[in-house]
Order: C-alpha cells, then sequence, then structure tokens
C-alpha cells in the first residue's frame, strides 16, 4: 500500500526470519486464515513453554503451527477448543452494570438503555528488534455470540428467563477469534494507568517495560452507545532484551491468549484485511505509527 511501500525494503525486508504457520483448521474462517497468513508468527500462550518450533514453516504455506524455539514437544490444545456452549440471561456482573436513564431534551422526554463497564487501557507494542509490532490474539464469546445470533437467531429467543438452554448447532469457535492490541480493564485504583498498561504488556506479551518507555498516544470513548467507556493507549516500543517470559495472560483468570507479530512491512495489508478480524484500535495504531513513527525510524 502506498503509506507502506517508501519503508518496507528498509525498515521490514532484513530484520530476521517471520515464520507462517497456520493455524488449526476448524470452520471455514479457519481454512481462509490457513491460505493468508504467510506474513504471521504466532507464539503460543505461556503455558506453551517447552514446546517445539517447526522452522521448515518459513519455507512455504504448510499447516504448521508455531510454537517457542528450540524444543520439541507436542503442541497443546487451542484456543478453539470451545464445547458444551449454553445461554442464559445474565442477572448480575461485577464487569456490567445495565441501567435507564430518563431525561427530557428540548421539551421531549426520552428514555435510553446504558452500561456502566470499567474504563480500559490498550498498547501498542513494536519490537524494534525484529521489525515487527506485537498483538495478541483470543476467543471473544461476545463476537461469537454476535455470529450465533445472525446464524440461529432462534437461540436467543428463549422463552425460559431462569435456566441455561445448550446450543445445539454452534459455530465452529474461529467465528469468535479477534486480533487485538494488548489490553486491560482499568480496576486498580491504587496504579496510574501507565502502572496498569506496563503490567498488561508483560502478563500478556512477555515484555518488562519501564514506565518512561511508554508514550501516551491518545484517549478515545468506545461503546457510545451502550457503555461509553473511556480507553487510554500507549505506545511501547521494544526489544529481544526486554522479553522475560512468554506472556499468554493469566490462566487462573480464565485467560487464553496467543501473542501474534506481524512485520512491519505486512501491517497496513493486515490492518484492512477484514479476513483477520481486529479491533478498530490495531487499524488506528497501526495508522498513527507510519505517521509519526516510522520516518523516524527511517531517519536513524
Amino acid at each position: 500500500m502506498s503509506l507502506l511501500s517508501p519503508l518496507a525494503g528498509r525498515l521490514g525486508g532484513g530484520g530476521g526470519k517471520f515464520l507462517s504457520p497456520q493455524p488449526r483448521t476448524v470452520g471455514a474462517r479457519a481454512a481462509r486464515d490457513a491460505a493468508l497468513t504467510p506474513c504471521l508468527w504466532r507464539r503460543l500462550p505461556r503455558s506453551s513453554a517447552g514446546r517445539g518450533e517447526h522452522p521448515e514453516a518459513a519455507r512455504g504455506h504448510a499447516p504448521v503451527p508455531a510454537a517457542r524455539r528450540g524444543e520439541a514437544g507436542p503442541l497443546l490444545p487451542q484456543m478453539e477448543a470451545i464445547e458444551e456452549l449454553a445461554l442464559a440471561p445474565c442477572a448480575s456482573s461485577q464487569y456490567l452494570r445495565p441501567y435507564r436513564l430518563r431525561y427530557r431534551q428540548n421539551g421531549t422526554k426520552k428514555f435510553w438503555d446504558f452500561m456502566r463497564t470499567h474504563d480500559s487501557v490498550s498498547i501498542l507494542i513494536f519490537n524494534s528488534s525484529r521489525q515487527c509490532f506485537v498483538v495478541v490474539k483470543q476467543f471473544r464469546p461476545a463476537v461469537y455470540m454476535c455470529e450465533m445470533e445472525r446464524h440461529h437467531p432462534q437461540d436467543f429467543q428463549s422463552k425460559d428467563q431462569d435456566s441455561w438452554c445448550p446450543l445445539l448447532d454452534p459455530l465452529p469457535a474461529t467465528e469468535g477469534v479477534t486480533y487485538e492490541l494488548c489490553a486491560g480493564i482499568v480496576d486498580k485504583p491504587e496504579l496510574s494507568l501507565e502502572e496498569i498498561a506496563c503490567n498488561e504488556v508483560l502478563e500478556e506479551c512477555g515484555y518488562d517495560v519501564p514506565i518512561t518507555n511508554l508514550k501516551r498516544i491518545t484517549s478515545y470513548r468506545s461503546g457510545v452507545g451502550v457503555t461509553g467507556s473511556k480507553q487510554t493507549l500507549f505506545y511501547a516500543e521494544v526489544t529481544d532484551q526486554m522479553k522475560t517470559g512468554e506472556g499468554g495472560g493469566q490462566p487462573e483468570e480464565g485467560e487464553l491468549i496467543e501473542v501474534v507479530e506481524v512485520p512491519l512491512q505486512d501491517s497496513m495489508k493486515f490492518a484492512f484485511d477484514e479476513h483477520f478480524p481486529k479491533t478498530m484500535g490495531v487499524i488506528f495504531s497501526f495508522m498513527w505509527f507510519q505517521s509519526n513513527v516510522a520516518l523516524k525510524l527511517l531517519e536513524k
């Protein structure tokens, strides 16, 4: 693309080898991903430490999963192993609080249903050693159930509001997998936004980033019609020497996160490729990088 072409040869062409493993094929979307993933080097979650690497994947599009370098062993189950799905109303939640606002605007009486939830931080991570962005891949139940309702609207029409209703014809779990920036909710009032952001980078992606390495890009509102929560976006430049763990989130909190590296020269193509479901934060932050950081890298 035009934004990237002046930079691709100098910034991305010689920065190291990026493998091209394919995800396990589960459903149509996974099949499309397998055909369209030559640019991504994926790492397994933190619980995969001690697994093997398959360098032969770098030579073509063979469906070989990526894992930690230099050690052999079978791969653990992937995040697509979703089963025993059932749906029920949400009577209470520590993360979502539904309300109805009554108000009068310009003389007209109105009502509006909304939810309160936590604000959040997100971090655009650029590894200067590898000339790549570091993003995360997760199974998102909300995304998955949006697709379920589109294909099976009857599953949302149960008249029994007090029990779990099994989903008898589930879609492949890949329908709910998205690519995102490293991020986390703001739920620790004793910590600053910068401290929360650094903790998330370490937990999800395995990099120990000093607060002084963070650059605040901006903040914005998300879900303005439903939640109105604020997200603050940071930028962190990291090196291989700052890698202290495998990342992958906190399994004790139910997190199963896969770390994904996107080569700089492929980043804008990835950002606008709809075969890779992603958040707006990924697209916006990649564009911000091209406008504010990429040319400075050339100057160096």
